[in-house]
């Protein structure tokens, strides 16, 4: 259905977000 379609696309950019997250956290410690 198209709510399971746009559920997944939100869980590819929420994964995008965190991964960003994280870099922007290591990178700014460092």
């Amino acid at each position: 259905t198209v709510e399971v379609h746009r559920a997944s696309i939100m869980a590819k950019m929420d994964a995008g977000n965190v991964s960003q997250l994280l870099r922007m956290v290591l990178t700014s410690q460092r």
